[in-house]
């Protein structure tokens, strides 16, 4: 899929996430717990570092010689272009497939609301 960016810029992403895709996410947040306060630092920064890493596929940065991310390491997302527009419209495209990946983590999982009382079980 290729996000165009108010710039003129492009970002190809895969069609398709693979179960490292979530994986990587996921396993990007360090939770430290000091003193019976657990503390996550970076945490959502982390994760769309891991998320983007593993998403994208190509883009035109590379004209730049700024390589993909799954290449140069996801430093190189430091090196995307400072644009709120450009930056703002990619999460805007990616954030229903990062939300979705990231959504799942055991001990975040609710279950439904049962159809019987409206209350979750469990």
């Amino acid at each position: 899929m290729r996000v165009t960016l108010p710039s003129g810029a492009w970002v190809d992403v895969k069609d398709q996430t693979v179960p490292g895709d979530r994986f990587a996410v996921r396993d990007a947040v360090d939770l430290v717990v000091e003193d019976g306060k657990t503390i996550i630092h970076g945490a959502v920064t982390a994760q769309w570092k891991a998320f983007l890493t593993r998403v994208i596929v190509a883009w035109s940065y590379s004209e730049q010689g700024i390589p993909v991310p799954a290449v140069g390491g996801d430093g190189v997302l430091d090196e995307f272009p400072d644009n709120d527009d450009d930056i703002d419209a990619l999460e805007d495209a990616l954030s229903a497939r990062f939300e979705r990946i990231t959504a799942g983590r055991p001990g975040n999982r609710q279950r439904p609301p049962s159809p019987k009382n409206g209350t979750s079980s469990g």
